[in-house]
């Protein structure tokens, strides 16, 4: 029964470009094996030998390089105006973790390297099933993932990444759907006019094995033409902290630039592709046991939230409809005596794989000296294969109260802790196509200068996604029941509540522990069977013809005044938001475990219906936005900014049904204002900002199918149960950035920010609604319990109000340490807001915060040279004095901090 059950890849998505691969390595190696053949110039360690006199381009106005000898300092930056300009000519919010930054810290993805970021950092889901790149929560608001400038719904490695750039604040000029808080922008690595080539590999705690080859060739580099190759490939496995956890990642990214006609012309390709699979490690589960510990009382399984379940450690079935549940408080166990955090009852096939491919390709040329062009072609595609955890119990923990197992022995585990869970698979596909034309002209006045940005994009993507869960098998006298094998909705609808009804639970004791053999997901032969879940798709099918499109365009112009003491910036940005979708439905009486797992394939058992035709006319929504801001350079040192910006996020909900007849689902906007000063001492060795800012943003708050399906629905006509609300997100607060590189030896970076955050003007229809109710007699029990758990004013649940992150590193040039560098740093957390509570029981609910922590780490490094060639070895210990903390996301669940851990890295540049 519990055999290895192997993860479903091979024929969810086959033909991986292997081939493609195997030649990239081949002609990788072959161009390492050469360079090492050549005689190495002497030079420090990690530095490129310096370039002839004909390696001095010039740079296109779209283009931003690396700044090798600044530390951790990076002075020019595309966010802010979409082309090359001085961080501090920019009236925006910005800061940059440049690829020196992220060497030392010695971070394998960008979720790793988010800890360090200002404002903000990746939200903590661990058990995430179809992941939007992890969620960024910047300034407190929730907002999207960036590559090169575009919207990726995946965590990317680091090893193909040259730095992240952070916009805080809205910036609609930018980015269509950046949130009020701002957006994290990975940018991709490009080759340049340098011979380089580096391996890199990091040793650690939980087996962490890694390697990285990043190679840059000139092919040739003459007066006219200009051609260099780059590549960069990396290979890692790992444990996790929890049981059964790991990481498993394989990538390569192959990138050309070509500069023809004397360099007015500026060609960059670039292919990418990654291989993530990944064990997740768990979340924290909730407590639903303590209010029956204090009452006594329990309620009765059902039939939807019990059924066919099996005790692994035992190796049996029951059927626990008619058992005893418990219920609790449904708060965060965060007691580490009571349940370890490295307990993991998702098992060894807890699975969360990631494909990642990009290839694109980005041509500038500059006319004259004023004009230049710029065409953005990208393709991209994210594929997901998860397994996850469904049904009423699987994120909390229970007590058994049945004194006998249903055919009526003695209970073995009468008293004690268990959680249960419905096994679900996911597989998801979201290819995407991006083009983009800009274009950018200096004028030249006597008065001022102006550089207009004038744009037009158009993107589309194609999300979909099927789902399969573990049901009791159809063939089995278990199973309730039968499927009606007919393509209607009636049909459709009556499968749908038999599945429902056959979920095949599993069983997990805390006594038992999470051994392999115990949290395998392998099926029970005779029992259980994987069939495609209709129930994910819901009463009304399944969202098909899922493709929408952003098209729209900007302008703007960046100025300067008196002699560049002044610098302003004004942009206008119009998007669109178009789609067509139509409803999907699926015969599962004909279901077989040989069904496709493709999300974007239309099987033999699919089929349409007139009631649910795709859209016609489709949605079209429309949504403008500007920025404007200026820079006031008073002195060399000191400098004043201001700036107002808004952004549209045009999403799958905008322009929708509403909740009452006759309203639509608004486009979420966010505007807000940004005041600071920026200080530069002693020619940028010491660079610190300081910002003010007020954000908000109008976004969608989701309303609970019990209020709106099982109550209003029934009350009024008319009402759309899946439609969504709003509320407005308002956070202000201040934000202090400083880094330092007063030598070539020492590097500092420190950011701090402090955050009030508040919901306001929460769920108005839905308050209009239940007024209505109200004025004709209706009882709401439902809606009155719901509202009463938003209150005005309150946070964001997972909002942490003081943030602060400190790295800091010296490396020594004389006496008996020359050549070691010592560092380290801080990261502190203030207390983090997890809900609305009545702790007490006093019939108010009170604020509930987690608690705050911080987390001290450690960087020892000592550069050599073999065989002449440059040597860093690196030692990083993080959370040096093992804190106990966790990451609270809501009242009921969180994450756990990773206990001390170390990694060694040793580069050597070839």
């Amino acid at each position: 029964m519990n055999t290895s059950l192997p993860r479903p890849i091979a024929r969810a998505f086959a033909g991986l470009p292997a081939a493609a691969i195997a030649a990239f390595v081949v002609s990788l190696f072959a161009s390492v094996a050469t360079a090492w053949a050549q005689t190495a110039p002497a030079r420090p360690p990690g530095q490129a030998p310096a370039g002839d006199a004909k390696d001095v381009t010039v740079l296109s106005a779209f283009e931003v390089t690396d700044q090798s000898g600044l530390g951790y300092r990076a002075t020019r930056t595309l966010a802010g105006a979409g082309i090359a300009t001085e961080i501090r000519d920019l009236p925006s919010s910005i800061s940059v973790l440049n690829r020196e930054f992220m060497d030392d810290l010695m971070v394998t993805n960008i979720e790793e390297l988010s800890k360090f970021f200002m404002s903000g950092e990746f939200e903590p889901a661990p058990e995430a099933s179809i992941s939007s790149g992890g969620a960024v929560r910047m300034r407190g608001i929730p907002t999207g993932n960036l590559r090169d400038g575009i919207y990726h719904p995946a965590i990317l490695d680091s090893h193909a990444i040259d730095r992240v750039e952070i916009l805080r604040g809205p910036n609609g000029f930018l980015y269509t759907g950046a949130g009020a808080g701002g957006n994290p922008n990975q940018v991709t690595k490009q080759a340049v006019l340098k011979d380089t080539q580096t391996v890199r590999f990091v040793f650690g705690s939980y087996n962490l094995r890694r390697a990285e080859l990043d190679v840059n060739r000139v092919v040739t580099n003459t007066e006219r033409h200009k051609l260099a190759v780059r590549t960069s490939l990396a290979f890692q496995a790992a444990d996790g902290w929890a049981n059964h956890s790991a990481r498993k990642f394989q990538g390569g990214m192959l990138t050309v630039n070509y500069r023809p006609f004397g360099g007015k012309t500026n060609i960059n390709a670039v292919w990418d592709y990654g291989k993530d699979m990944v064990i997740m490690t768990p979340k924290i589960l909730s407590d639903q046991y303590s209010t029956s510990e204090r009452t006594g009382a329990t309620t009765a399984y059902t039939v939807t939230t019990g059924g066919r379940t099996l005790f692994p450690a035992l190796g049996t079935v029951y059927d626990t409809v008619g058992q005893r549940r418990t219920s609790g408080t449904n708060l965060a166990l965060s007691d580490r005596s009571f349940i370890k955090p490295e307990t993991n009852f998702r098992g060894p096939d807890a699975y969360n794989d990631t494909w990642n491919t990009s290839h694109g390709l980005t041509v500038d040329h500059r006319f004259t000296e004023a004009l230049s062009l710029q065409l953005t072609a990208r393709q991209m595609e994210v594929r997901k294969v998860t397994r996850t955890t469904i049904g009423s119990s699987q994120a909390s923990i229970y007590k058994d109260t049945n004194p006998t197992l249903p055919n009526g022995a003695n209970n073995p585990y009468f008293g004690e802790y268990y959680n249960e869970y419905v096994n679900r698979e996911y597989y998801f596909k979201e290819p995407t196509t991006y083009y983009r034309a800009a274009a950018v002209y200096e004028l030249k006045l006597p008065f001022t200068t102006q550089r207009i940005i004038g744009s037009m994009h158009y993107h589309i993507y194609d999300p979909n996604f099927l789902s399969f869960s573990e049901f009791v098998d159809p063939r089995s006298a278990n199973f309730r029941g039968a499927f009606i094998d007919a393509t209607t909705l009636a049909a459709y609808r009556a499968n749908l509540t038999t599945q429902n009804n056959n979920r095949f639970y599993r069983r997990f004791y805390l006594r038992d522990g999470d051994a392999a053999h115990i949290t395998n997901a392998a099926v029970v032969p005779g029992q259980s069977r994987y069939l495609r879940d209709i129930t994910a798709d819901g009463n009304d099918g399944r969202l098909y013809w899922r493709d929408y499109w952003n098209k729209g365009g900007s302008i703007g112009a960046t100025g300067t005044y008196f002699k560049e003491r002044l610098h302003s910036f004004v942009g206008w940005r119009s998007d669109s938001f178009e789609r067509q979708t139509g409803g999907l439905f699926y015969n599962v009486a004909q279901d077989n475990p040989s069904a496709s797992r493709q999300p974007a394939q239309f099987s033999s058992l699919d089929f349409t219906l007139p009631s649910h035709p795709r859209q016609n006319p489709g949605t079209n929504v429309r949504g403008d936005s500007v920025n404007y801001g200026l820079v006031f350079h008073a002195f060399k040192f000191l400098s004043f900014y201001a700036n107002y910006a808004e952004s549209v996020s045009l999403n799958v909900a905008a322009g929708g049904t509403g909740l009452i007849p006759g309203s639509t689902i608004p486009s979420p906007k966010g505007f807000g204002e940004d005041y600071g000063v920026r200080w530069l001492f002693l020619d940028g060795a010491i660079e610190s900002n300081w910002t003010y800012y007020t954000n908000n943003r109008t976004a969608g708050a989701a309303i609970p199918a019990n209020v709106s399906r099982d109550e209003l629905a029934l009350l009024f006509t008319g009402i759309n149960p899946d439609a969504t609300d709003s509320q407005t997100v308002s956070p202000k607060g201040i934000e202090f950035d400083t880094i330092i590189n007063l030598t070539r030896n020492l590097r500092l970076i420190w950011n701090y920010s402090s955050n009030k955050l508040s919901n306001t003007d929460r769920y108005p229809v839905l308050n209009s609604v239940r007024a209505d109710a109200r004025t004709k007699g209706f009882a709401t029990p439902l809606t009155d319990a719901f509202l009463a758990t938003v209150p005005e004013g309150t946070p964001s649940a997972g909002f942490t109000k003081i943030r602060s992150n400190l790295v800091a590193s010296y490396r020594f040039s004389s006496g008996p340490l020359k050549n070691f560098s010592v560092g380290g740093g801080a990261q502190y957390r203030d207390v983090t807001y997890k809900g609305n509570f009545d702790l007490n029981r006093d019939g108010v609910a009170e604020e509930i915060w987690g608690p705050g922590y911080t987390v001290v780490n450690l960087m020892f490094g000592y550069r050599t040279r073999v065989r002449d060639r440059p040597v860093d070895l690196g030692l990083n210990i993080s959370n040096v004095l093992d804190k106990e903390y966790f990451r609270a996301t809501a009242l009921s669940t969180g994450a756990w901090g990773e206990e001390r851990n170390f990694r060694l890295s040793v580069r050597v540049d070839l």
